[in-house]
């Protein structure tokens, strides 16, 4: 489902539906994405010699900084449209105002 009501989220819509999804989000990144990622991060600073001697804390926050270095322009559209139609059967077929169908 695609919404077009941007000004007119109720109270039980942001409890029941916008936070469970922005909470299912979070944890699909924390337990799929964030490990493999840090795990990298460290291991080629390492490798690379640009890994500094210090807390633990402060090279994990290094590694998720280095994340706001990614844009939009990075993402490709191509390889998304074609994960969208393998895993999750759905087909953008409009990228101006997105337009989705879920195919058969």
């Amino acid at each position: 489902m695609i919404r077009d009501d941007f000004l007119e989220v109720s109270d039980y819509e942001l409890k029941e539906v916008i936070t469970p999804f922005e909470e299912k989000i979070k944890k699909y990144i924390k337990y799929k994405i964030l490990s493999d990622y840090v795990s990298f991060y460290i291991a080629n600073s390492y490798h690379m010699r640009c890994l500094w001697k210090e807390d633990i804390n402060a090279v994990l926050e290094s590694a998720m900084d280095s994340l706001g270095q990614i844009s939009v322009k990075d993402c490709n559209l191509e390889d998304i449209k074609s994960k969208l139609i393998k895993q999750y059967n759905l087909e953008i077929i409009n990228s101006n105002l997105i337009d989705i169908i879920k195919r058969k």
